[in-house]
């Protein structure tokens, strides 16, 4: 049974507006529940066939829940900002089974796993009054599997996701990070955001994971220092990189969610560009390789014009502007006498990690690594497809995109590498001594520069010396390629204890640029 259409827009309706229809009575958790699932239920395997969720709970459930936390409200109040409020999050947060959605961190092989209790962060918002509609798809694994790596957005448990703004879907030629994907790892936790499943979502970060869909998506999104919060019951990369990450419509919603995660109530800003320094990183050092993202003359010409208006409309409204900052990368510290790898080191002790991790689930197809690879051999079909993967839906179903080629997601050599891995017995010492080295270099551009905030492209790597040096990075959105409707945006890092300024910035950016986000036409045209 169809419900009745929703009384706001999915699309647009941020979270701190949804709060405020829930506090003023002219909407309740039940209703905006039902919408959400309803717009899943539209577009996630049917409509664009855009496999942004892995797992919804039953629909008695949901509402159950909606509908105590209604009932809360009408007899004490709300508990803050989150009361009511549905949220996905990235399927490598553990959801205790009374949720009712399993936890499978896109893999096939952990279909039917059972987690002995929730994550921490899913018990911080079940705590803040939010409610989890929807575990979402991501690159398996956080992408750990193949070599070379899977499409961003691909699992086994989830099917290939989609950007809810690509024309045609993923382009069968592309790379992992390719201008037709919707990037990854937290690709799902992005995509259903854009695609008015969620108002926001939780994801994680370890190089790019967060803010690369989100630029994607055309989203603000903010992955947090490292250390913020717990990461209990969170599937593993490397727990000296693993950082939570928010996804939102605006900078106000991840305000008020970065507030909760860290515990601070200053983090609302004006959105004022003066008194803020901004600086520009030379974006010819920091593009990714043609092995991320398949170069296209046409769309970096549209990109570095877009850029320019940037600088002279930050100009025209206050802020300083610096351009051409040098800042040096991660490859360029890797080459370094006493250097270190992050691309290698990244990746040190993972098998350990992730069979301790396993260890919290208390029923599970699998319990060790060897398990899981042997697993996906003998589930080759589902779990190692041979160009079996339904991409979009059909051409007569949703006119406004064509039918994609099929995908091959054959490969986990990863996955194989990583179960003979010897651990490096100086990793502790060595990505320290690159942390070290990653923060003095972001202090020296930030104070030799005399700038608050270095941007980047989106499809750069400022992610990752961020990452190295443990600081926040976050994302705002821009526009939109012409050549296949792709989102695009910029990175945003501010250096130790970055979150503030960053929501500074963002907040005066969607005053500035309000244009730059919109729900996706193709959406919204097959409504």
């Amino acid at each position: 049974m169809t419900s009745p259409p929703p009384s706001f827009d999915v699309y647009n309706t941020s979270t701190v507006q949804l709060q405020q229809l829930l506090g003023a009575g002219s909407l309740t958790s039940v209703k905006a529940v039902t919408a959400y699932l309803d717009q899943i239920d539209r577009h996630n395997t049917a409509g664009l066939e855009l496999h942004a969720v892995i797992d919804t709970p039953p629909r008695a459930l949901a509402l159950k829940l909606a509908q105590a936390l209604d009932d809360e409200r009408a007899r004490q109040g709300a508990r803050g900002p989150l009361h009511g409020v549905p949220v996905l999050v990235k399927d490598i947060f553990n959801t205790d089974p009374e949720l009712g959605m399993g936890t499978t961190c896109g893999s096939g092989a952990l279909r039917g796993a059972k987690p002995k209790r929730n994550s921490a962060i899913v018990d911080l918002l079940i705590r803040s009054g939010a409610i989890v509609i929807g575990k979402a798809n991501l690159s398996e694994l956080a992408c750990i599997k193949g070599s070379p790596p899977c499409t961003s957005g691909w699992s086994a448990a989830g099917g290939q996701g989609q950007s809810p703004y690509v024309r045609g879907g993923i382009d069968k030629e592309d790379t992992c990070l390719g201008h037709s994907t919707p990037a990854g790892s937290s690709s799902g936790s992005a995509s259903g955001i854009a695609a008015g499943f969620a108002p926001f979502s939780i994801g994680s970060e370890t190089d790019g994971s967060l803010v690369y869909p989100a630029s994607r998506a055309a989203l603000y999104g903010l992955k947090l220092s490292h250390g913020s919060y717990p990461l209990d019951g969170c599937q593993p990369f490397h727990p000296a990189y693993d950082c939570y990450g928010i996804l939102a419509k605006t900078p106000a919603d991840i305000a008020v969610v970065s507030s909760i995660i860290l515990g601070k109530s200053d983090l609302i800003s004006s959105g004022d560009w003066k008194n803020l320094r901004i600086g520009f990183i030379n974006p010819e050092l920091w593009l990714l390789g043609a092995g991320d993202v398949k170069p296209n003359a046409d769309y970096q010409k549209q990109y570095d014009t877009a850029m320019q208006n940037v600088i002279k409309t930050l100009e025209s409204a206050g802020a300083r502007v610096v351009q051409s900052i040098e800042l040096v990368t991660v490859e360029q510290l890797a080459k370094e006498e006493d250097g270190v790898d992050f691309d290698v080191i990244a990746f040190d002790n993972w098998r350990a990690n992730f069979e301790a991790y396993l260890t919290g689930f208390s029923e599970s197809p699998v319990s060790s690594l060897e398990a899981m690879i042997e697993f996906n051999k003998q589930h080759a079909k589902t779990c190692l497809p041979p160009g079996k993967i339904p991409l979009i839906a059909t051409e007569e179903s949703c006119p406004d995109i064509r039918l994609t080629n099929k995908k091959e997601q054959p490969s986990q050599g990863l996955l194989e590498s990583l179960l003979v891995a010897s651990p490096d017995p100086q990793a502790e010492q060595k990505i320290e001594r690159l942390r070290q080295k990653s923060r003095a270099a972001i202090q020296e551009a930030l104070k030799s520069h005399d700038v608050d905030i270095l941007v980047a492209p989106d499809d750069s790597r400022l992610c990752a010396i961020a990452s190295t040096a443990g600081y926040a990075c976050g994302a705002a959105p821009l526009g939109f390629a012409e050549f296949n409707g792709r989102a695009f945006g910029v990175q945003l890092m501010a250096g130790n204890a970055g979150e503030e300024k960053i929501i500074q910035v963002m907040s005066a950016w969607e005053k500035t640029f309000p244009d730059a986000r919109k729900a996706p036409p193709l959406m919204v045209n097959s409504s």
